[in-house]
């Protein structure tokens, strides 16, 4: 997606956009079996190195890329860009941060996400401290959706077909997110038994939904596999044909047009699809991603964790586009790091 923004100029092929693991081609512990590992020469072809999103970045993981990079003869300029008040690492974190601290700073005041004041005057309330209810409540107004979800759905579904942009759902929960997708499956006359024919989504997604492959439906791509085209994790697709059952077709990535073939993986002995239903996806997942329209939808029981709702609400482009599902809560709001007077 990245890559696709750059524009035609001289030299733009030699620019690399990829994963820490990518870079110096190792793979995660787990399902992924054995490591394979590149010395630190993987780095000596890059002038330039500019870490993104450095704020989810795991101790393991900065320590092999700082590692690596402090090893090379030609000493790459890199640049480590990241906003602290967004989600912390899922296991270890601290360490980038603490590095970012000793490194020569530049602090960026402008948002290019968003052009729209209200949204963001709202966005610097909820940055570093907690809003009150009368701030949220005249926030979302009658965009705070307090109605049945296959209901709730459809009205985002009639959005996206208006305007021709996806409606995406941020969810706090992988189950959230599969009750979104069942409700929008639902409106398009899809039933639990007709699921219960659908091939495996991939179990990365933590969805137990299986896929069908019927045109128009939207899936969200679990894998990179082909980086060149957009076959990457995170993008977005809409089915276009099935060429065998649901276990081989078609889909057209939202962002480019591309044509990708989604067909079965093996893992561990275990067959399924690298994909997800894409109507909803948890805020964690959607952390750098730009989206135009769309809901929040905090479906846990209790607060969500610190940063939760900035990170949502960051994510979209204007306030009349960000609408709030549910439960309102000042406690889904709060922000990260410790509790301030």
């Amino acid at each position: 997606k990245y890559k696709s923004l750059l524009p035609e100029i001289d030299g733009v092929e030699n620019i690399r956009v990829d994963t820490i693991q990518g870079v110096l081609k190792y793979k995660r512990k787990g399902s992924d079996g054995k490591v394979r590992w590149t010395p630190p020469s993987a780095l000596r072809k890059i002038d330039l190195i500019l870490c993104d999103e450095a704020s989810q970045y795991e101790d393991v993981e900065w320590t092999r890329m700082f590692g690596c990079n402090k090893e090379q003869p030609h000493m790459p300029f890199t640049i480590v860009t990241a906003d602290f008040q967004q989600l912390t690492p899922v296991v270890s974190g601290g360490l980038c941060r603490k590095f970012c601290e000793c490194m020569q700073s530049v602090v960026l005041k402008t948002v290019f996400r968003s052009t729209d004041n209200d949204h963001l005057v709202f966005l610097n309330r909820i940055r570093n401290k907690q809003p009150d209810r009368e701030t949220l409540t005249e926030y979302f107004g009658d965009r705070h959706w307090q109605m049945d979800m296959r209901e709730a759905v459809q009205r985002g579904m009639d959005m996206a077909r208006q305007s021709g942009k996806p409606f995406t759902w941020l969810t706090s929960t992988n189950k959230g997110a599969s009750e979104v997708c069942e409700a929008a499956l639902a409106n398009i006359g899809i039933s639990s038994s007709d699921l219960a024919d659908g091939y495996l989504c991939d179990p990365n997604s933590k969805s137990n939904l299986r896929i069908l492959a019927r045109p128009g439906i939207m899936i969200r791509l679990t894998r990179n596999f082909d980086k060149s085209r957009g076959f990457v994790n995170g993008a977005m697709a809409e089915v276009v044909e099935s060429l065998r059952g649901n276990e081989v077709f078609t889909a057209r990535l939202v962002e480019s047009g591309n044509m990708v073939l989604i067909h079965p993986l093996e893992e561990m002995g275990e067959e399924f699809l690298p994909c997800c239903y894409g109507y909803a996806t948890t805020i964690r997942r959607a952390q750098g991603a730009d989206l135009f329209q769309g809901c929040i939808y905090m479906d846990q029981k209790k607060r969500a964790g610190r940063g939760y709702g900035y990170v949502a609400a960051s994510r979209f482009m204007f306030k009349r586009t960000c609408f709030l599902f549910g439960k309102l809560r000042r406690t889904d709001f709060l922000p990260v790091g410790p509790d301030l007077e």
